[in-house]
């Protein structure tokens, strides 16, 4: 037998590497496999959609774009002669999720709700900044929670959402304000226009709004002062709110103020009477009126009623009595008083009257600690009144000889009694028993007197 001989080529094995498997954000990718030796090209296995190549796909490096999300598995095959070699890699294309956190609030006091939109894969909720914790209810991973904080503040909160290798996140901001309490203070009633605001500001601005009233208001220095003073152009009932405001947070608290007319009593200046009774008038004015005793020693009855501006009062007992007018509107009053003086008759003596011998003569009146005056009736000439007319105790000095009149009158305010007296003032005689005679043995004369220009003579035996 014969054996027979020859030759044969043996080609290497490609040895393939596809790249490794992976996971891609989308449906695009760029296939990384390792040329050795000989031609490849790319192919799919199984997938959920369909695969373009955009390059060609004997090309190691392919971009290739999927149209449904899932696993792909893509074979990479090296033709080297006879020789065929490939391996497979798997592709995970995930969609992309697209986070919404939704909208950011300011809220009043410390809790907030908080509404993502899901989109795709898992989502959670993680705090970015803020001055203080904050916690998710029901959890972190819900999408619609409540959001508790501990420290009031400005928060910036994240949504992420995950779908395998893939993410997005989205951020709100939440403001957490501490919800304002007004405190206006207290109302009051005020004598006049003016009224001055005590409300407590903490934090916040506060405003001062005027909701109802007579008349319009002006506020200074302004309407935003807790402690303005507040000018009413009308009296009356008014009512103001105080609003405070800290963020979208607000509080409003109201207070009544009411303005009255400040009354200016008047009546007419009191007196004397000499009576029990007096009329009393005043003028009325704003608010109620009223009549009262304030002193005096005895009992008062106004016969019109306390309350009438124009009365007649009664009093019991003689003597300085007071009474007082006062008007009243609300808290507002004014006051005048009225001094009467209830004088009771007096017995008043001009004192002796009689003759007076020469052109001066001394009277005293009586009683002489009242004011009086004194006044001449009638007589031939003028008098004068030494020191004064309205000395009780009083030298009259005439300047002719005759009978006077003379009147003194004692008074207490519109009161006043009187008495007369007259007093003849005779002018003084100049006696002239003639001249002495001596007589011896003689037991008889004849008295020559001279004839006096007044009045009357006679004769009497001084001694002998």
């Amino acid at each position: 037998s014969g054996l027979a001989s020859g030759s044969a080529t043996v080609e290497p094995v490609p040895r393939v590497n596809p790249g490794r498997d992976s996971a891609v954000c989308g449906l695009v990718i760029q296939l990384q496999a390792s040329e050795s030796t000989g031609t490849g090209m790319w192919s799919v296995s199984g997938a959920p959609g369909n695969v373009t190549f955009d390059t060609a796909p004997d090309l190691p490096d392919p971009l290739i774009t999927v149209d449904a999300y899932g696993s792909y598995e893509f074979i990479w095959e090296e033709t080297d002669g006879a020789c065929v070699s490939d391996s497979a890699i798997t592709i995970e294309f995930f969609e992309v999720p697209d986070a919404d956190a939704g909208p950011g609030s300011a809220v009043c006091g410390l809790t907030a709700g908080i509404q993502a939109s899901p989109s795709i894969g898992n989502g959670i909720w993680s705090v970015l900044s803020g001055p203080g914790a904050l916690l998710f209810s029901p959890d972190s991973i819900s999408p619609l929670a409540t959001v508790s904080a501990d420290v009031q503040g400005t928060y910036s909160v994240t949504w992420t959402e995950t779908n395998g290798t893939c993410s997005d996140s989205d951020t709100l901001q939440l403001t957490f304000h501490e919800p304002p309490v007004a405190y206006p203070g207290t109302g009051d009633s005020v004598c006049g226009l003016d009224f001055q605001f005590q409300a407590i500001q903490d934090f916040g601005s506060g405003e001062w709004i005027l909701r109802s009233g007579p008349g319009t208001v002006s506020f200074d220095p302004s309407e935003k002062d807790p402690n303005a003073l507040v000018r009413a152009t009308a009296y009356g009932p008014y009512l103001f709110v105080w609003k405070v405001q800290n963020g979208t947070c607000s509080d409003s608290a109201g207070i009544r103020v009411d303005f009255y007319e400040q009354p200016l009593a008047a009546a007419r200046l009191g007196g004397s009477t000499c009576s029990l009774i007096y009329l009393l008038e005043a003028s009325p004015g704003t608010g109620k009126g009223e009549w009262s005793k304030i002193s005096g020693p005895g009992n008062a009855v106004f016969s019109s009623g306390n309350t009438s501006a124009v009365t007649e009062v009664q009093v019991d007992e003689f003597g300085l009595y007071t009474f007082q007018w006062k008007e009243t509107n609300g808290i507002c009053a004014d006051s005048v008083g009225v001094e009467v003086d209830f004088v009771s008759e007096i017995i008043v003596d001009a004192g002796a009257g009689g003759d007076a011998c020469g052109l001066v003569h001394n009277l005293s009146a009586s009683p002489a600690d009242w004011p009086g005056s004194w006044k001449m009736l009638y007589g031939p000439g003028s008098m004068l009144f030494s020191p004064n007319d309205s000395s009780a105790n009083v030298t009259l000095t005439a300047d002719q000889y005759g009978l006077y009149g003379f009147q003194w009158t004692a008074s207490a305010g519109d009161c006043s009694w009187s008495d007369s007296v007259s007093i003849r003032f005779h002018e003084p005689p100049v006696a002239d028993a003639g001249p002495d005679q001596i007589l011896e043995n003689v037991f008889s004369t004849f008295l020559n007197a001279v004839v006096p220009e007044t009045g009357t003579g006679g004769w009497e035996v001084l001694s002998g």
